[in-house]
């Protein structure tokens, strides 16, 4: 009897499974922790309230997203293996992401605007709200293994910042709304291929009155330019007057967009706006309830 329980027993020792954690261990199917940091050192005054990191495995399969609520880092838990990386500041409410699972689709876009605009050039274009400030960084490979190194990247600008100045403007004093457009910009932005959208956008912009000179000035951000198609640039000031009364000038800033300076700001400068004189001089207000515009097109030569 003992000799047969000694037989089972042995019979049960000869079928008990043998160790495997060496095994996955080298073929990387277990989980880590790795510390990400994000190096400011190309633009020291950016101070995003969150990130995020969307890592991409080499072998196919959804991105993954990480967020961080301190902007220079922190620690995530991965799984071990090969991967594409993309990074941006997750601050912003404009902003639209399409294509997340793609590394180099990945786009970085904005929402439609609310405006409506009549002007030449933008029949044709989206119009949407310029981006906020957005830095993004990329790396095409990135392993993830038992050497515990950290991913470390580092953000840089992904927008311009455009400034607008019309100076010598005509019965500014009965300007009582004014906005503006830019039309043929880029839609976006593709962080993982480092290049821009080939969709345009015209980007309305709103516009301060000065109230001592005959000043009008205001600002925006964008992309850039669309890459591949060389579309003429327009800037379309729209006023309304305090008789009601709605005007739209339209400017060819075209070379003035082409020509960015060193500090990687487009600065436009308009010369003369003619307003129209109202019929009637009195402070009639704002009123929302207004006719059609009424547009010209205005040479410019700066």
């Amino acid at each position: 009897m003992h000799f047969i329980q000694f037989i089972l027993a042995f019979l049960i020792l000869l079928h008990l499974p043998s160790c495997t954690h060496k095994e996955l261990c080298t073929d990387h199917s277990h989980v880590m922790e790795v510390d990400v940091r994000f190096d400011w050192s190309a633009v020291p005054d950016a101070a995003p309230e969150t990130m995020s990191l969307y890592l991409f495995p080499l072998d196919g399969g959804k991105s993954q997203r990480y967020e961080f609520t301190d902007f220079r880092g922190g620690r995530i838990r991965v799984k071990a293996g090969e991967y594409q990386a993309i990074c941006l500041n997750s601050d912003t409410r404009n902003l639209r992401l399409e294509d997340i699972d793609r590394y180099e689709m990945f786009r970085i876009t904005t929402k439609d605007s609310d405006m409506i605009l009549q002007a030449k050039g933008i029949d044709d274009e989206r119009v949407a709200v310029g981006p906020e400030p957005v830095w993004t960084d990329n790396m095409d490979h990135i392993l993830l293994d038992e050497t515990g190194e950290a991913v470390r990247m580092a953000p840089d600008r992904a927008y311009i910042d455009v400034s607008i100045e019309i100076v010598n403007v005509e019965n500014i004093e009965y300007a009582c709304y004014v906005i503006g457009a830019l039309t043929s910009m880029s839609e976006g932005y593709h962080p993982g291929a480092d290049e821009l959208s080939e969709q345009n956008v015209t980007i309305p912009f709103e516009l301060s009155v000065s109230d001592d000179k005959p000043v009008i000035s205001g600002s925006l951000r964008t992309f850039g330019e669309c890459p591949v198609w060389k579309n003429r640039h327009f800037v379309t000031i729209y006023a309304t007057m305090t008789d009601n009364t709605n005007v739209a000038y339209t400017y060819d800033v075209t070379d003035q967009v082409h020509n960015m300076g060193e500090s990687g700001e487009i600065v436009i400068k308009i010369d003369e706006l003619p307003l129209p004189e109202p019929e009637r001089k009195e402070d009639g207000g704002f009123q929302p309830d207004v006719g059609e515009w009424s547009t010209i097109e205005i040479g410019i030569n700066m």
